[in-house]
């Protein structure tokens, strides 16, 4: 190895190093690669003695599954250019010390996924971060299973006015409407929020969603919101999204994508409203249940709409056929630019009649 690379990226995943390993061995490889401004340990605890991250002046991304790790080297070396700490799964028994030490750094990006926080002083001590951490722009919580029950409620209460532009919050365990009404308080302490995820809280349901919607105030700026496999079921459901919709006046993206409870004629309100009503220009449907007799659209994409749709993403519904693109065709807008037809039942010889059907569609319109 040269005595000085310019390499960038060290990802050192499952790479099952011994625990004894001399961490002096690493020392001599950062050593010899100064551009270094991501690294990743993974799991990697035979790094725990390392003091060579605090010489590299790029470094702007760590990542690790040790938060002793990282509270180790950020105490050490106060990593003022890193803008990216990414933690995955791990106890989280030093949370609190974890989060002090960020909160004097110039994060602008903080994952914790994968973790147990789920006490009322979790909660506390997340927005005490984000009222010391005034650069911070992007906060993900994902997998953080119980999250929901006690953390979340207290997080929300607390939570200070904030500059966040990402939250992501999917499959944190939110539940009916005490996490519908907290989502709304949050909101309203987030003005510069941009992007939303909910995805897998599958006890949200109709309840949560109408919670949120019914405390949700009108909102700027939010122009990416997953509710991705919440359980909204029927028009209830629906109405509830369409609500939700109708208070974030810069959305630009929207999945609903997995809540087969979601009934045909829902969908296509759903649809018909997104279309009609909104500047919605993305949009996914993906595993909903969809067939083929719901790809009828003309009375949804009818030529007097101005439609700004430009990406539908129908995959994983099963049921739509070749006959159900055949039906979708003539329909599709010309603004479409991006359509997911993956696992839609399109394997057959008439499938691909289909699909090539579609093809000459685009083809013709591009003229």
């Amino acid at each position: 190895m040269p005595d000085v690379t310019r390499l960038t990226k060290l990802d050192m995943k499952k790479c099952s190093l011994p625990s004894d390993l001399s961490s002096e061995n690493f020392d001599v490889l950062v050593a010899k690669c100064p551009m270094i401004g991501s690294i990743d340990l993974e799991e990697e605890q035979g790094f725990d003695a390392i003091v060579s991250l605090q010489s590299l002046p790029y470094l702007r991304n760590m990542q690790s599954d040790s938060a002793n790790l990282c509270l180790q080297h950020i105490k050490e070396s106060g990593f003022e250019n890193l803008d990216s700490l990414e933690l995955g799964a791990d106890e989280n028994e030093n949370i609190v010390a974890l989060i002090a030490l960020c909160a004097s750094s110039n994060l602008r990006a903080l994952s914790l996924d994968h973790g147990c926080l789920q006490t009322v002083n979790d909660g506390i001590a997340l927005a005490r971060l984000l009222a010391a951490m005034d650069v911070l722009e992007s906060l993900s919580l994902y997998g953080n299973l119980s999250f929901g029950w006690q953390a979340f409620p207290a997080f929300a209460e607390a939570a200070p006015r904030s500059r966040l532009r990402f939250l992501n919050l999917g499959e944190c365990g939110l539940a009916g409407c005490d996490s519908g009404r907290a989502l709304a308080s949050l909101m309203q302490q987030m003005p510069e929020l941009c992007s939303l995820c909910l995805r897998k809280n599958h006890r949200l349901q109709n309840s949560g969603l109408l919670a949120f919607a019914e405390r949700l105030s009108c909102h700027g700026s939010l122009a990416t919101l997953d509710l991705s496999c919440c359980a909204a079921s029927g028009q209830v459901g629906t109405g509830a999204i369409l609500n939700i919709v109708e208070a974030l006046p810069s959305l630009r993206t929207l999945s609903v994508s997995g809540n087969t409870q979601l009934q045909e004629d829902a969908l296509r309100s759903l649809l018909d409203a997104v279309v009609s009503k909104t500047a919605v220009r993305s949009l996914s449907l993906a595993s909903c249940g969809l067939s083929a007799r719901d790809m009828n659209l003309q009375d949804i994409f009818f030529p007097d709409v101005e439609c700004q749709l430009e990406s539908l993403d129908l995959s994983g519904n099963s049921e739509i056929g070749a006959l159900g693109l055949q039906t979708l065709v003539p329909w599709l807008p010309s603004t479409i630019q991006r359509l997911d037809l993956g696992d839609c039942g399109l394997e057959s010889v008439a499938g691909g009649a289909a699909i090539a059907a579609l093809v000459r569609k685009c083809s013709h319109e591009q003229r």
